[in-house]
């Protein structure tokens, strides 16, 4: 099956911290590239169809775990195929966040033999465990979210 995303992986997050931080940021970037952030705004989406799932808490890589888990199978997904913003991405490092790990609201992934509308291909499912992530030559393994996470984003949750 193909893995579609449709959205802006860490978006949400990058806003929270835009919003927080909205002084500190306007001394670091321009007016236009904030401007260029708030236009891009994500739309959140009202899907409901069988595997998909909203990117919350520990990211893309957490919710690829997930459905992957849900479905039991295995993937390989192409990094460079995951849309992300160069705001997105210059924000979030100026408070040591990892775009790949936070919540990004009104992004959604879906496993299905045709992907619907408005959903971009990321990686196909496989019979195997294995849940990889791919960036040119280099393969990186998805490890499964360790009970200490899942302990604090249920407290989190409360």
């Amino acid at each position: 099956m193909k893995i579609g995303i449709s959205g802006i992986i860490g978006y949400s997050k990058a806003a929270e911290l835009l919003e927080e931080n909205r002084e500190f940021l306007a001394r670091r970037f321009p007016g236009f590239f904030i401007e260029q952030f708030i236009i891009a705004k994500s739309q959140p989406n009202n899907y409901s169809m069988k595997n998909i799932k909203e990117i919350g808490e520990g990211g893309i890589f957490r919710a690829l775990w997930e459905l992957c888990e849900e479905a039991e199978c295995g993937c390989e997904v192409r990094i460079r195929d995951i849309p992300m913003m160069q705001e997105v991405i210059e924000i979030m490092e100026c408070f040591d966040e990892n775009p790949y790990e936070a919540v990004s609201g009104g992004a959604f992934l879906t496993m299905a033999d045709e992907l619907p509308e408005g959903f971009v291909l990321i990686g196909e499912t496989n019979s195997s465990k294995d849940r990889v992530v791919v960036d040119g030559e280099s393969r990186r393994f998805l490890t499964p979210p360790s009970r200490q996470d899942k302990d604090i984003l249920d407290r989190k949750r409360k």
